[in-house]
């Protein structure tokens, strides 16, 4: 895994941003290190595999960073909204959202369990984390897809939306990644989060290829 100097810890909410991106500065500049915080519901391992758009045995071969800028935003001033047709102008102000990193990880298909993926295909994830200003910039309590490159993992995955159909992302971050004892030959499974959190998660826990893909074909 990728090792990196922590320096500095916030909490926040984020998101993955749209629009124009540029690319990050290279991993020598970076000086310390930040989490940030998403609160996301929890599913159950069956709500998972069904409300994904695809669960694949992927292994990652490459990884980017870029620093993705999202468009301005005009937000209504407090006058628009409780008066809106009283004769004020919708005058309001407009925000810029502060820049947010993504780390781009180009995996190859090898077997598809669910979903319309063909084998073979190397296609892109998109994940939160990347440098901007010096700062590694990383989601609290979740495994890195680039940490992987050259291993063999199961994914949960979706496209990450209209605008960018050709990029995916794991469904739910903090479960939806599986690592693949000796390439699924073992036949076990063990959550990657358990990579970055210790104390482990009940999801998943013990699992086998052959249960997951008995449990998505009883779908």
């Amino acid at each position: 895994m990728r090792k990196w100097s922590v320096t500095l810890v916030t909490s926040l909410v984020v998101g993955l941003g749209l629009g124009g991106c540029a690319s990050a500065e290279p991993e020598s500049t970076v000086s310390e290190t930040a989490y940030v915080y998403v609160d996301r519901p929890g599913l159950s391992l069956a709500e998972l595999l069904q409300q994904s758009e695809i669960v694949a045995h992927v292994r990652p071969v490459s990884s980017r960073y870029e620093v993705l800028q999202r468009s301005p935003i005009v937000v209504p001033s407090r006058e628009a909204w409780e008066d809106p047709a009283g004769g004020k102008p919708d005058v309001g102000y407009t925000y810029t959202p502060p820049p947010d990193p993504a780390t781009f990880v180009t995996v190859e298909v090898v077997e598809v369990w669910k979903g319309d993926l063909a084998v073979g295909r190397t296609i892109e994830v998109r994940q939160y984390g990347g440098v901007v200003d010096g700062v590694l910039k990383l989601e609290q309590g979740v495994p890195q897809v680039a940490d992987y490159v050259g291993k063999d993992i199961v994914l949960a995955i979706r496209h990450l939306d209209v605008w960018a159909p050709d990029d995916f992302t794991v469904f739910l971050p903090e479960e939806g990644m599986w690592v693949m004892n000796d390439g699924g030959k073992g036949g076990k499974l063990r959550l990657a989060v358990a990579d970055v959190d210790p104390i482990g998660h009940g999801n998943g826990a013990d699992l086998t290829v052959s249960q997951l893909k008995k449990m998505i074909e009883d779908f």
